[in-house]
């Protein structure tokens, strides 16, 4: 089964990462699409869950930590082990930097060495759950203490939200920036909010009743 995907601006190509494969969509030239295989996990649960396109390189993490992979040649260039796979929130870039988010160590960078602990304002105790590009240098994210912040050289700014209550009775499942000003936030148990980033205003609520099947919203795109 499909954990996760991300598209390759660039190339077009299409990366997937699965329960125990990772690999990628290639368009054949009878029209036929065909999955190539890059990293499988025969003896062990990979859990492929979250892909970062970086430069020249594919950033995956899974069950044990992190893998790196040469974009090019799809040869993993190392494996980056973390303590507790457990406590990790998802990887995200922002600019040329990788970053690793751990309930217990906070936001940790990835260097030569491996990934090392950042001094930023987010709480200790909270663990970013999505980010989403908003311009050069800034990203949106939400946390699994149901807060969304602007994101940008190493400082989390909250966001006061006027329906604050609804994010916290709801929790935040994923969210995406949609223009300069707007995102839609997917909630795990009421639907999604369009909220105005920028004033914190709520724009709209998408709920069952306004044509959604069901409340739980894991993922959008």
């Amino acid at each position: 089964s499909a954990l996760s995907l991300e598209k390759d601006d660039k190339s077009g190509i299409i990366y997937v990462g699965c329960l125990n494969d990772f690999g990628y969509l290639e368009n054949k030239p009878n029209g036929e699409i065909k999955y190539i295989q890059v990293y499988h996990a025969p003896d062990q649960v990979l859990y492929a869950s979250k892909i970062v396109l970086l430069k020249e390189k594919i950033y995956l993490l899974v069950k044990t930590g992190v893998v790196e992979i040469e974009k090019l040649s799809k040869k993993i260039l190392r494996n980056i082990p973390l303590d507790n796979r457990y406590n990790c929130g998802l990887i995200f870039s922002n600019g040329s930097e990788l970053y690793l988010s751990d309930k217990e160590k906070g936001i940790l960078k990835l260097t030569a060495k491996g990934f090392e602990k950042i001094n930023t304002s987010l709480p200790p105790d909270e663990k970013v759950v999505f980010t989403s590009f908003i311009r050069d240098g800034y990203l949106l994210a939400g946390t699994d203490k149901k807060n969304i912040y602007s994101f940008n050289n190493n400082t989390f700014n909250r966001i006061k939200l006027d329906d604050q209550t609804f994010l916290n009775k709801a929790g935040i499942a994923d969210g995406i920036v949609i223009n300069l000003n707007r995102a839609v936030i997917t909630t795990e148990k009421a639907g999604c909010i369009i909220i105005n980033y920028v004033t914190g205003k709520t724009v709209d609520i998408i709920n069952q009743f306004t044509g959604l099947p069901d409340y739980e919203i894991f993922a959008i795109g």
